[in-house]
């Protein structure tokens, strides 16, 4: 199978003893302190047996822990095994108790000498009692058993989960493989279709071509029988077109004779119009502006603009006419070689740039107007000057 979780299969199988085993050792390494404190608050139970002599330690420290283990559940249903070791400082072992070693506290129980006995118990308990216990859950147990069903049922459902989602790729990739296979045929009818009109078409084109064939014999027979006429009248066509390409040949000459003389003469008309242009701005200017002293580089400058810039340049000139205090000056710029005082820099319309100069007489000479575009020029300019 395409989508078997065979991965998922053998982390399964591999983890699930893994875990099974931690927490078996788990279980035992954390149930070691509960019982020992249990075993240590019940294995002397009650002690005026002790004292009065009517029991010795190691009997009835075992009878104690067996009453403890038999109504432990853990200890009696699920399996678990406690390993306790319980005996006095001096090393005597006490518990598990065994009646065939001899010692003097054995001859007196056996004598059943109460006070000796007595005597014993007490000695013991002012010498005190080390327990220790450790636990042991063994495999097969019905504790065990429980774990490792779990574990397993952890696992199964893991693989069910992974199983079930493979199930249902493989159908879905089964429900498009049909569908798939479905457009095919589907494609496949089609073209049969279009297979059978196409041999219905080659029949016809095959019919036609003949036709045309047959067509073709008759018209090159006719042709055989005009065939000298036709070279006549090519002969008298061929003589036609070099009469015609010699007159397009001086046509061409004579046509680009007349564009030499109108572009001559719409560059003198082009320079007598701009130098016309120049003279009427140069001339309004003095008119309208009478503080005001316009370079030629200025005025070329301004007629270069377009109509909106030369509204708003013109606007700069009319308030440096009126007051120069009101215009915001942008910088200082260096002075010309030729004049000591500085030029100033004014923005117009954001991308516009007029330059001017103060001379002595307090009149406003405008040196140079331009755009951002030519202020690497315009500076040179003002250096030069």
């Amino acid at each position: 199978m395409k989508y078997f979780p065979i991965k998922i299969v053998v982390l399964c199988i591999l983890l699930t003893p893994v875990f099974y085993t931690g927490t078996i050792s788990l279980i035992e390494r954390s149930c070691v302190g509960w019982y020992q404190q249990a075993v240590e608050q019940r294995v002397l139970g009650d002690t005026q047996l002790l004292i009065n002599g009517s029991m010795g330690v190691s009997e009835s420290i075992e009878k104690n822990i067996n009453l403890f283990l038999e109504s432990d559940v853990w200890v009696k249903r699920f399996g678990l095994q406690l390993d306790i070791l319980v005996f006095a400082n001096e090393g005597d072992i006490l518990y598990p108790f065994f009646p065939e070693i001899t010692s003097e506290g054995m001859d007196i129980i056996n004598n059943k000498i109460f006070l000796g006995i007595a005597r014993h118990n007490y000695t013991i308990l002012k010498q005190g009692l080390t327990v220790k216990v450790s636990v042991r859950l063994h495999h097969g147990t019905l504790g065990a058993n429980l774990i490792l069903a779990f574990y397993v049922s952890i696992a199964m459902g893991i693989f069910w989960i992974y199983y079930r989602r493979g199930v249902g790729k493989s159908i879905q990739e089964n429900r498009e493989r049909k569908k798939q296979f479905n457009a095919l045929l589907v494609d496949e009818k089609a073209h049969k279709k279009s297979l059978g009109v196409l041999k219905k078409e080659r029949t016809r084109l095959l019919q036609k071509m003949k036709d045309l064939r047959e067509t073709y014999k008759d018209a090159q027979k006719k042709a055989t029988i005009t065939e000298e006429e036709m070279f006549d009248e090519i002969v008298s066509l061929e003589n036609q077109l070099n009469e015609n390409v010699e007159l397009q040949k001086e046509k061409t000459y004579e046509i680009e004779l007349l564009k030499d003389k109108l572009k001559k003469y719409e560059q003198k008309k082009g320079g007598q119009k701009k130098q016309k242009g120049f003279d009427f701005m140069a001339k309004r200017f003095s008119v309208l502006y009478k503080n005001i002293d316009m370079n030629r580089r200025a005025i070329t400058g301004f007629l270069d603009l377009n109509d909106e810039l030369q509204i708003k340049a013109e606007e700069v000139v009319h308030q440096l006419n009126e007051n120069s205090d009101n215009v915001v000056i942008k910088r200082k710029v260096f002075a010309g070689k030729k004049h000591k005082s500085a030029s100033f820099e004014v923005l117009f319309a954001y991308n516009g740039r007029l330059y001017f100069r103060q001379g002595e007489d307090h009149r406003i000479e405008i040196l140079v107007i331009g755009t951002k575009n030519s202020q690497d020029k315009d500076m040179d300019f003002l250096h030069r000057n």
